[in-house]
């Protein structure tokens, strides 16, 4: 198990729990006790819980959404989130403007983002302008906020009143959880808000996720799934989500 999956999984069972033994843990996950102590350690000095003698209490409160660091949930799922990259690059034309948000699969798209010109592309990931910086061909616009910590990335009301002077061709919107009932939802009042500007400055919405997401509410409304032309996903994807997403219309890419 990855550490990353690892600490996420202590976080959660904290999150259910409200405190935990690092004894017990160490038989849910299967590891050393001398390994659940590095993470709890790790973990605290992150502020994401409190140690206690021999195990750690939640700084989550339960009941809440919860929203995985970005530190933690940046390497999940890297191969599916990389194929989703490149392959997002065949949707991208000379000439395009494109807002992307913050999310560590609209980042692998940066990562790859070559041999185009003269794009325009609008971001409030922090991450995604470090990486095109230096990118040849590309005018890097900040939608400008304030600064998540957890997500780094930029939100609020300077983000959403500058997402409003907007007219882009595409969104490639990151998605943190989908169902066919709720649409798409976000952990938190914040990023549910930004999401729903760059929607509203698109004229074409390209969903890029991997399948893990499916299935999944989060706390915070964002949009009903009829708002989305295209959802760019691994094989993975649950085959009932997929016929019912393109009867209403969605094109659903396969990578």
């Amino acid at each position: 198990m990855l550490s990353e999956t690892r600490r996420t999984k202590i976080l959660e069972v904290l999150k259910s729990q409200g405190s935990a033994e690092v004894k017990n843990l160490s038989e849910i996950l299967d590891v050393s006790e001398a390994t659940i102590r590095r993470d709890l350690n790790m973990l605290e000095r992150k502020g994401l819980l409190q140690r206690t003698h021999g195990g750690a209490i939640s700084l989550i409160q339960k009941g809440t959404s919860f929203e995985p660091p970005y530190f933690i949930h940046k390497d999940r799922f890297i191969k599916e989130k990389q194929n989703i990259g490149m392959k997002a690059l065949d949707f991208i034309s000379d000439g395009d403007t494109l807002i992307m948000d913050a999310s560590t699969t609209t980042l692998q798209i940066a990562r790859f983002l070559q041999g185009k010109n003269n794009l325009t592309i609008i971001t409030n990931g922090v991450d995604i302008l470090n990486e095109l910086s230096d990118k040849e061909g590309i005018v890097v616009m900040s939608t400008g906020g304030n600064l998540n910590k957890r997500s780094i990335s930029l939100v609020g009301p300077v983000a959403e009143q500058f997402l409003k002077e907007v007219h882009a061709d595409k969104l490639f919107l990151g998605i943190s959880a989908i169902s066919l009932k709720e649409g798409v939802t976000a952990p938190n009042i914040q990023e549910a808000h930004i999401k729903k500007a760059m929607i509203m400055a698109a004229r074409e919405i390209i969903a890029v996720t991997d399948s893990s997401k499916f299935g999944k509410v989060n706390l915070f409304s964002v949009a009903p799934v009829s708002v989305l032309h295209r959802i760019i996903t691994d094989r993975k994807i649950p085959e009932k989500d997929r016929k019912t997403l393109e009867k209403k219309g969605i094109k659903i890419t396969i990578v």
